[in-house]
């Protein structure tokens, strides 16, 4: 029978840790004084919008064609939207002048309230929304696009602490625990890097890995791997180091091939 995991607000210590990975994460991916000297274009909102919209397409809502759901890559999705939207909470955090310290512990103070006031919204309707879903008149995955509609023109619309309320609770209602959350971010935040150094802003870098994108790498990794230990980062660059340099093997085997 179905039932809806246990709904939860991010500790400070998380979120801490988030946001300090995500300033480091971004000093590589755009440039050690990115907040100080913001290059052209830099629009971390827009690009939050941009994934959130991105998790449609994992929900199976083309009528048009045959397609299939994909619950984990959607909540990868919701992990891409926090990335931005914690980006976009360093530019704030250094407009008001305030220490990292400072500005993530009132963030997190608002944050809880934004997702206290969600859980307990969702809480009135979660009876109803299980028996639907045991019964066959609704689906895990109908039920999430239609929460997603619900709250699209508040997260497009939103400040930073809207849109990261939204994805923490989108991710969580898909079957996502804050646990697993937070381990897919460190996970995508070390794969980021990975790829900005290994040639991804020139275009030289290879995001399909064997058929796939590199990102169903992490979500595999994921399944068998506890990214809350000490060596976790570390681990995890080995482990795309080692997986990478079989796929540019690949790639040059194909070229050679097709060459001759």
């Amino acid at each position: 029978m179905f039932k809806f995991n246990k709904l939860s607000t991010l500790s400070l210590v998380s979120l801490s840790v988030m946001i300090s990975l995500q300033h480091e994460c971004n000093k590589v991916m755009i440039a050690e004084d990115y907040l100080e000297n913001p290059p052209p274009k830099l629009d971390f909102a827009l690009a939050a919008n941009k994934e959130f919209f991105e998790g449609f397409d994992h929900l199976d809502y083309k009528w048009w064609k045959t397609s299939a759901a994909n619950l984990k890559q959607f909540q990868i999705e919701m992990v891409d939207c926090i990335h931005f939207s914690l980006s976009h909470l360093l530019q704030h955090i250094t407009r008001h002048e305030q220490t990292l310290q400072e500005g993530s512990e009132l963030f997190h103070q608002h944050l809880t309230k934004d997702l206290e006031n969600f859980i307990g919204n969702f809480e009135e309707l979660q009876e109803s929304i299980e028996n639907e879903i045991n019964s066959g008149s609704e689906t895990l995955e109908s039920f999430i696009l239609g929460s997603m509609e619900a709250h699209q023109s508040s997260f497009v619309a939103g400040s930073c602490l809207q849109r990261t309320a939204i994805a923490v609770a989108m991710a969580q209602l898909s079957g996502m625990s804050l646990d697993e959350l937070v381990n897919a971010y460190i996970a995508k935040n070390t794969l980021n890097i990975f790829r900005t150094t290994h040639g991804y802003k020139d275009g030289s870098y290879i995001k399909d890995w064997f058929g796939v994108e590199d990102n169903v790498t992490i979500e595999n990794y994921l399944a068998a791997n506890d990214m809350s230990q000490p060596d976790a980062i570390p681990a995890l660059n080995a482990h795309l180091e080692a997986v990478y340099a079989t796929v540019v093997v690949h790639k040059l085997n194909q070229y050679y091939r097709g060459a001759y």
